[in-house]
């Protein structure tokens, strides 16, 4: 069997070609190998937990960790090998914000046109699976994979929703990039705001440039008149007020920062308005 191999840009191309069906399919294929790991023995499964080796972490000294996560189907293994950095020290709960609001056809502003920094904390690596003897099938650049997979895991009950008008979003890396991307495939037409919360205007751009400018996103931008971006940075006035908003009226929040901070108060969500509200996701 030849050996595959495919580049982060590799990748992105395929994500980038899926359509709702597809998106469905995966999920679907998700959930099955999730029920197969929590309730399968090892008699009559592969996949279920007491197959799995525990995964390894490595920390060095130069504020990375490295992490081997081996697995087994049954017929093929695999190891995903992914270094991360440590996460950000400032909190989102600060004094300050701003908010900005556009159409998805109003000009983006001027920014870079990568969705990475050397701050970045998006996870990088590789995956490697192996047949069932042993023989290398593919090697696949894992960080664009690990943010779709991530944002694909979290969308199984956000599909589920009788409702969803309103979504808040915080972080604007990849994972956010993900679950913005497939909550619009899954249910653009139902959705009219996403709020999308950070800990500044500027790490946001690359984000808003994609959103805006990129040709992978003209039939999502084009799908809904109603359709509503808005930014909120813990930079300029009114953040709190901001803040406390957008999480209560959520229809679903998605948590796709690994800050070390609280997000946002508790009480956010534990108040009675706000608990019969939606999901949060992290």
């Amino acid at each position: 069997m030849p050996l595959t191999v495919l580049t982060d840009s590799d990748i992105r191309a395929l994500l980038h070609s899926l359509n709702r069906d597809d998106i469905l399919a995966l999920q679907h294929n998700l959930a099955e190998a999730l029920h197969e790991y929590s309730t399968g023995t090892q008699e009559s499964t592969g996949c279920c937990s007491a197959n799995q080796p525990q995964r390894i972490s490595m920390p060095s000294g130069n504020g990375q960790t490295t992490l081997f996560m081996p697995a087994r189907t049954g017929t093929t293994t695999g190891v995903k090998i992914v270094s991360l950095a440590s996460a950000p020290a400032p909190s989102l709960l600060s004094d300050s914000s701003s908010l900005s609001s556009r159409t998805p056809s109003s000009p983006a502003p001027s920014v870079k046109p990568s969705m990475t920094s050397s701050q970045s904390t998006t996870p990088r690596g590789s995956l490697t699976i192996l047949d069932s003897s042993g023989t290398p099938m593919g090697f696949v650049n894992a960080e664009e994979l690990t943010a779709f997979r991530t944002a694909l895991a979290s969308t199984l009950l956000f599909s589920r929703r009788s409702k969803v008008h309103s979504i808040t979003v915080f972080g604007a890396g990849k994972q956010a990039y993900w679950h913005i991307r497939l909550a619009l495939i899954l249910r653009g037409p139902e959705i009219h705001h996403v709020n999308i919360v950070n800990r500044s205007f500027s790490t946001t751009e690359p984000l808003m440039r994609e959103i805006y400018k990129s040709e992978d996103w003209v039939d999502l931008r084009n799908s809904n008149e109603k359709l509503r971006f808005s930014v909120v940075s813990g930079e300029y006035g009114e953040y709190t007020r901001l803040l406390k908003e957008h999480v209560r009226s959520a229809d679903v929040i998605f948590m796709c920062t690994p800050s070390t901070s609280p997000l946002f108060p508790a009480e956010h969500l534990t108040s009675v308005k706000a608990a019969r509200k939606g999901d949060t996701s992290a």
